[in-house]
């Protein structure tokens, strides 16, 4: 019989731990410290319920609920919040952005279990059909670590070795030859040495091809993650005849477009609202699943101290705002033709990607006609209805 999936995310390994060890007599669980390994393990664990903490590093709980609510094969999951920071206005918020419930933190485990059961007995959501088993996903997960775990020991041993291996010899000084006394041959102008020698022009070949392209057979997927819309624009319009284009205008609008859309390489900013570029790195590096993914920190920081962070951090590239288009096309095309690069296939083509984003941002456009309705609205009533009388004495 098949049993729900729970996603569980929280960035305290121990309460992971504790909740994990309840659910798991009833339901299969799914763990995550974070918003982006939450999203991630949304695509490719298929949970059919979510317990999310409210208060999280880089994404928080409000804004996975979002991302969750906004996402189309995921949208109706029930969700759970937990919280140490169980305020009026937390509460609020929460059920504001698509909570079905919300329990304060410290947690009680049998306590959230019957909460779960509750949940599923009086809504009764739908429980998919999964791709993948639990312990097929877990065994996948182990040997992921295993071999993460073996390059790193291998890693360590190189360095050890290069340490420890001596400086070599430096080679003894050259003794300059004598000059030599060159020797004319004369050579007849119709010899066929003569003819032999004669330089042969060859044609170079077209630069515009990208190898990794063809031997993949699709084009490389770029995901431009910049606040400023005229910058993201001119960077779109640049590269958008050479490979697919797809935009996010901060870092937690990136992380839903990395998850989802499945980019072969980010242009980064630094400085945007709500999660920085710096953030979203860190994010990325932590994740198995990304953190081989070619980055490039596009940023007006032109220091030599914020080109050593971004790299520390684990930018593949830096380039510095402003910069002529050539420039990124070059610096794209070198990544795009070096050694391990691979495109990798897609869940979505571009064009649902651009119906999806079109569908998104006509919604967003519709919810905020309707606050504003609603304010002035509220603000008209304020100003026809007369102020209640006062009572009498």
């Amino acid at each position: 019989m098949e049993r729900y999936r729970i996603l569980l995310v929280d960035d305290d390994p121990d309460v992971r731990g504790i909740l994990a060890a309840a659910l798991r007599s009833r339901y299969e669980v799914v763990e995550a410290d974070d918003g982006l390994e939450a999203l991630h393990k949304l695509e490719d664990h298929e949970p059919d319920f979510a317990i999310i903490d409210a208060v999280m590093p880089m994404m928080d709980g409000f804004e996975l609920c979002k991302a969750i609510r906004r996402h189309p094969d995921f949208q109706a999951i029930p969700v759970l919040f937990l919280s140490a920071f169980a305020t009026r206005e937390n509460i609020r918020e929460g059920y504001a952005v698509g909570a079905n419930l919300f329990m304060s933190k410290p947690i009680d485990p049998l306590r959230v279990l019957k909460n779960v059961e509750f949940t599923i007995t009086h809504e009764r959501p739908a429980l998919r059909r999964k791709r993948y088993t639990i312990e097929a996903l877990e065994r996948r997960d182990e040997m992921e670590r295993r071999r993460e775990a073996e390059q790193r020991r291998e890693a360590a041993e190189a360095r050890r070795e290069a340490r420890r291996r001596p400086p070599p010899p430096e080679p003894p000084p050259m003794e300059e030859p004598e000059p030599e006394v060159p020797i004319e041959e004369p050579v007849a102008e119709s010899s066929p040495r003569a003819e032999a020698e004669e330089p042969v022009e060859r044609e170079a070949p077209e630069g515009g091809e990208l190898p990794s392209e063809a031997a993949a057979g699709g084009r490389c997927r770029l995901l431009i993650i910049e606040n400023e819309d005229d910058v993201r624009e001119v960077m779109e319009i640049t590269l958008r005849d050479a490979y697919e284009v797809t935009t996010a205008r901060d870092g937690l609008e990136g992380i839903e477009c990395v998850v989802q859309y499945q980019p072969d390489i980010i242009l980064l900013d630094i400085m945007m609202p709500r999660m920085n570029g710096y953030q979203l790195l860190q994010s990325l590096r932590r994740n198995p699943a990304y953190r081989d993914l070619p980055v490039v920190v596009v940023s007006v920081k032109a220091t030599q101290k914020d080109r050593d962070y971004a790299m520390r951090l684990g930018a593949t590239d830096y380039l510095v705002k402003p910069f002529d288009p050539e420039e990124l096309l070059r610096l794209l095309k070198r990544l795009v033709s070096s050694p391990g690069f691979e495109i990798r296939p897609k869940r979505l083509t571009i064009g649902e990607i651009a119906e999806r984003e079109f569908l998104r941002r006509k919604e967003e456009a519709l919810k905020r006609r309707a606050q504003e309705e609603r304010e002035r609205y509220a603000e008209l009533r304020r100003i026809v209805e007369p102020p209640p009388s006062p009572p009498p004495h």
